[in-house]
């Protein structure tokens, strides 16, 4: 007979043991607490900064080297292996880089507008074929002074197929080396130029260049790929183990040691895992924002 009068005894006790409580050093908490804060007030500052008003050279200086870096990266997928290229896609680029570049830059007010900003507008309507918005932007252009006539020139004998006779293509190519920065916009018209001439030395060269000045993103893009990989790696391999643990306490209930640790975290060691995870999560946020490109 089962003795009803006793209390039974059918779970195991799960009281938290003070000596199995792990302890972590209250300075490096609040280290860690001060940490996130900052980087959670930089955060504010910075959005609210970016809600006021920018000076729109500074935007156009912005938006130029961010179209050059996407586009510069996206010209050279095809060279990527498929788990790279697959990488690329689960990130959530949808291809349509050109096309929202074109509205950014369509947007940008016009008042103080760089002259680049409007040919580099051009030129994104001319690798998109579209030559009814490229010929709209160009009759603004002929009411316009230097640099506008050159860039309606390249623009013409690139994209148009207006090449008159007697065109200089050494004379265009020198024009375009002066106007333009070295960036992704410089080497697809200087290329498409070099094509047009038949000048394939030219083009090869201007593809190494494009290369070399290419290989670092390229680079840098490879190792957040690993990094990001080995992360995640890392992760399911603690989760498995974690999985398997729980488990072999459910198959085997000898294994005392997980039993020990079965009821929740205390307030302290919760907010002193927050506070490690958040402040790392910070320190490599600013890590990669302060890397050059």
């Amino acid at each position: 007979m089962i003795d009803l009068s006793q209390p039974s005894n059918l779970f195991p006790d799960f009281e938290r043991d003070p000596q199995r409580e792990i302890h972590f050093s209250p300075t490096l908490t609040a280290i860690c607490i001060m940490v996130c804060m900052c980087g959670f007030a930089l955060l504010l500052w910075s959005v609210s900064f970016s809600e006021g008003y920018r000076d729109p050279a500074t935007a156009s200086r912005d938006l130029e080297r961010l179209a050059s870096r996407m586009l510069s990266f996206e010209s050279r997928l095809s060279e990527l292996s498929a788990f790279e290229q697959t990488m690329f896609h689960l990130w959530g680029e949808d291809g349509d880089t050109r096309e929202q570049l074109r509205l950014w830059y369509a947007e940008l007010p016009k008042e103080g507008q760089n002259p680049l900003d409007e040919l580099y507008l051009g030129i994104l309507y001319g690798e998109a074929e579209s030559r009814r918005d490229l010929r709209a932007l160009m009759a603004v252009w002929s009411q316009e002074s230097h640099p506008f006539p050159i860039f309606w020139r390249l623009l013409e004998v690139v994209y148009l197929g207006n090449v008159p006779v007697g065109t200089d293509f050494e004379i265009l190519q020198a024009q375009l080396a002066e106007e333009v920065p070295a960036n992704w916009f410089y080497f697809q018209l200087a290329k498409r130029l070099a094509s047009q001439s038949g000048d394939k030395a030219l083009r090869e060269n201007l593809q190494r260049q494009f290369q070399q000045l290419t290989d670092p993103q390229l680079e840098k893009w490879r190792l957040l790929v690993v990094f990001e990989g080995s992360m995640g790696g890392i992760g399911l391999i603690c989760l498995v183990y974690l999985w398997g643990m729980r488990f072999e306490n459910r198959m085997f209930q000898k294994t005392e040691r997980f039993n020990q640790r079965l009821t929740s975290w205390s307030f302290k060691e919760g907010l002193a895992v927050l506070a490690r995870g958040g402040a790392l999560s910070t320190i490599f946020i600013a890590l990669v924002a302060v890397v050059p490109y």
